[in-house]
């Protein structure tokens, strides 16, 4: 059996793009295919078909997050709250992009390219609210990586619905467009990374959580690496000036870490790699 959070490309690709496709079905059920008559009604409805899909992609890659962190049961706070970035984001994009093309008519590769670009809009906005969520990417690249992914994706977008029917390209045009936002978040953090720390689930399932000015938090709660049957932030691991701090939050003690340092709580390893 595939653990998914062995295979974080594929993980955040897969949910990015089931979330996609679901946002995208849920979108067509909007007024945006009947909308017309005033420009304010045909931007608003394009604001709404773009909100709509967009929530649908944030949900997923939220999911992801979830699934990677080792929570069982998704936090209902994040779910809801991705919900509610996703439709801002959509309808900021959408909206903006449909004002524009009506405004200058767009043709040919100014067309395509223009649409990718807001695309690529929309994506470094789902990235800028996914970075609250991944620790220590930054909101600088995630926007950068939502900015790469949207473009990309969008691209793939473009080229999908012309060739599909309208319903069923626009649903995996979405997908696509989803997969590359979720891709481009795990390249960028990847390259990014200074320090990290590698977590042990199993004999064959490893994960690694960037390190950074701001604290990884492990325990049973809402945390950055969940272990059953902890409080909440049990304990906290963070890089500050080239320097690994190790802090158990229920004592306020704290130590230092070196590359190869191991931690044990529970039945759960880490592992400790100093800068990259």
């Amino acid at each position: 059996m595939i653990s998914l959070r062995q295979h974080k490309h594929l993980l955040f690709g897969g949910m990015g793009f089931i979330g996609g496709v679901f946002g995208a079905l849920v979108a067509e059920q909007t007024s945006f295919q009947n909308v017309g008559g005033s420009v304010i009604r045909l931007v608003g409805g394009t604001a709404v078909w773009g909100a709509v899909f967009a929530s649908g992609i944030l949900l997923g890659l939220t999911w992801a997050l979830e699934v990677y962190a080792g929570h069982k049961r998704p936090s209902g706070k994040k779910m809801w709250g991705a919900v509610a970035s996703g439709l801002l984001a959509g309808a900021i994009a959408a909206g903006i992009a449909q004002a524009v093309f009506m405004a200058h008519q767009f043709t040919g590769l100014g067309r395509f390219f223009f649409q990718s670009g807001c695309w690529g809009l929309a994506g470094a906005i789902l990235g800028w609210r996914l970075s609250r969520a991944i620790p220590n990417l930054g909101a600088g690249r995630a926007a950068l990586a939502g900015l790469i992914g949207g473009t990309i994706g969008g691209m793939g977008f473009i080229v999908i619905s012309a060739l599909l029917t309208e319903v069923i390209g626009r649903a995996l045009g979405i997908g696509i467009l989803g997969a590359a936002l979720g891709l481009a978040m795990v390249i960028v953090e990847a390259l990014c990374r200074e320090a990290s720390l590698e977590v042990i689930w199993g004999p064959k399932e490893i994960t690694f959580i960037s390190l950074g000015p701001r604290p990884v938090s492990i325990g049973g709660g809402d945390d950055n690496v969940y272990v059953h049957n902890l409080p909440s932030r049990y304990v906290t691991v963070q890089l500050i000036e080239g320097k690994i701090h190790y802090t158990d939050c229920t004592t306020g003690k704290k130590s230092e870490l070196h590359d190869g340092s191991r931690i044990k709580i529970g039945k759960l390893e880490m592992v400790v790699h100093g800068k990259q």
